[in-house]
């Protein structure tokens, strides 16, 4: 705001460039302050500035390459007589954002339209994201052909909300059913027996042929 810049001229001074805060300030002290819309023309015309050579392939610009198809009466174009394409063609003035690499822009010499030009390898990057976009809009939407039905993104939301209703409700019923199910195969508790416990078996008394005893048990405890 405080850098003088090139878009910033009075007709009476064509000499002199003016930087945002002094031309705000002399305004506010001739008119009542009205606030002014703040254009996308303003905001290009305050941004730092390089000359460039548009070529063929576009704009070189930082290792970066950027272009436009609005940019074809503009390639090589020289107005000082050199030859087009060198460097000593006329070269733009490029506007570019510091914190934005994606594009930059160019003021077109007679029709003084801005001319928004993209770094030419985001559609490389971005071409599988727009390839898959366009399957995912035909699985959810359909296609759109003859009788087909009609889908909306509102009629996909409530498929969703009511398949989701379901779903609590499944569960909730599992649930319940599981509770009620433990609760009902629960057994009765019952008591220990401490007196035969107070009373253990003599061991002289055992029957070690009886087939209430494990063989593996029998060797080991007569051993």
């Amino acid at each position: 705001m405080n850098k003088q810049h090139g878009g910033l001229k009075s007709p009476l001074f064509p000499g002199r460039e003016w930087t945002p805060n002094q031309m705000y300030a002399a305004l506010f002290e001739v008119g009542p302050g009205v606030q002014l819309p703040f254009r996308a023309e303003d905001f290009f015309a305050l941004l730092p500035t390089k000359p460039r050579v548009i070529s063929s392939e576009g704009i070189e610009f930082n290792n970066r390459t950027y272009d436009s198809p609005l940019l074809a009466d503009l390639r090589g174009r020289s107005l000082t007589g050199a030859a087009a394409g060198s460097t000593l063609a006329r070269k733009f003035d490029i506007s570019y954002d510091p914190y934005n690499s994606n594009a930059v822009w160019v003021r077109h010499p007679e029709t003084e339209e801005w001319i928004e030009c993209w770094d030419t390898a985001l559609e490389d990057r971005v071409a599988w994201m727009a390839a898959e976009t366009a399957v995912k809009l035909v699985e959810r939407f359909g296609t759109g052909e003859p009788g087909e039905t009609p889908r909306t993104a509102e009629f996909l939301d409530d498929i969703e909300r009511r398949a989701r209703s379901d779903k609590r409700a499944r569960t909730r019923h599992l649930r319940d059913k599981r509770t009620v199910g433990s609760a009902t195969d629960a057994a009765e508790p019952a008591p220990i027996d401490l007196r035969s416990w107070a009373d253990p078996v003599d061991v002289d008394d055992i029957d070690w042929d009886s087939p209430d005893y494990d063989p593996v048990t029998v060797k080991e405890i007569r051993a």
